[in-house]
């Protein structure tokens, strides 16, 4: 047997001797999982929590960082007895959507819910301090339409998504730099081919045109919401340096198609994907060229 085979029993065996509190190396916040357990915590335990700091405050819930047993997770309750609902579409989409796309929940409890801590936060607050180089913003685009096509594979449609800045801050950035859904209290699945995001038409130029129009209310609306405002999301994500300023003519044609005013001539998020990385690929190709390298 080697002795990296040896290591790695040894390694094995000695975290789970260190019992269920060290038993997953991502829930110790690392980049990378060293098995596939993680901590479940009873209500028990999370009223137990030590609370840090309240961190947000939302119309649904309040979030605090807190510890347990020295770890620091994330505790988010529900604000007020009117959201309770929409605070509880929250954990069963934790349960129903859990996987490499979104926040690991840590457990629930009534009106509680208890997240795995990112310190990086939100991708608004976050992205203005990360490598602003085109290789690593772009794939962080590719990231996000991932996330969509993972959602509309399961027919839900992010509702919570009237401006930029509300999209933006669903998402939390890990220390590894990927995008993780987080707030998930507003992601109805579709019924009959449609959904109907609130109880009025919605307004404002960020939501899409069927969105805004009593006809399009009345008979609902699908997933090409969501790709309507891809585009704005990517624009964010990719920043402000030279050559992302450049990339965005590449862009261009390409997002055009998912602004048009009729919903069923918008691209889907897998061909929205696979449409950017031919353009990725092509702009790759003529900047070597210009400098010399092919």
């Amino acid at each position: 047997m080697s002795l990296l085979r040896i290591a790695f029993g040894v390694v094995s065996m000695a975290l789970l001797i260190r019992g269920r509190a060290a038993t997953c190396e991502r829930f110790d916040f690392r980049e990378y999982w060293m098995c596939p357990e993680y901590p479940h915590l009873t209500c028990r335990e999370i009223k137990k929590l030590e609370i840090v700091e309240q961190i947000a405050q939302g119309t649904v819930k309040n979030v605090f960082l807190a510890k347990w047993n020295d770890y620091r997770v994330v505790l988010s309750t529900l604000t007020s007895e009117e959201f309770r609902e929409d605070f509880h579409h929250n954990i069963a989409m934790h349960q129903l959507l859990d996987g490499p796309f979104t926040v690991r929940m840590l457990g629930s409890c009534g009106d509680s819910i208890v997240t795995e801590y990112h310190p990086r936060g939100n991708m608004f607050s976050a992205m203005p301090s990360l490598n602003d180089t085109l290789e690593f913003r772009f794939p962080m685009c590719l990231q996000y339409l991932r996330i969509l096509k993972f959602l509309h594979s399961h027919e839900r449609v992010m509702c919570d998504s009237n401006s930029l800045p509300k999209i933006l801050e669903q998402f939390l950035v890990s220390n590894d730099g990927r995008l993780l859904l987080n707030d998930m209290d507003a992601l109805p699945r579709k019924q009959n081919g449609v959904v109907r995001c609130g109880k009025r038409m919605l307004d404002g130029e960020f939501v899409a045109p069927e969105q805004r129009l009593e006809a399009g209310y009345r008979k609902g609306y699908d997933e090409m919401t969501d790709m309507f405002k891809a585009p704005h999301v990517c624009d964010f994500i990719l920043g402000e340096a030279e050559h992302a300023i450049w990339f965005r003519y590449w862009l261009f044609d390409v997002n055009k198609q998912c602004k048009s005013q009729d919903p069923k001539l918008r691209p889907s998020a897998k061909k929205l994907m696979r449409d950017y990385l031919e353009v990725w690929e092509d702009y790759q190709k003529d900047t070597r060229s210009e400098s010399g390298w092919i």
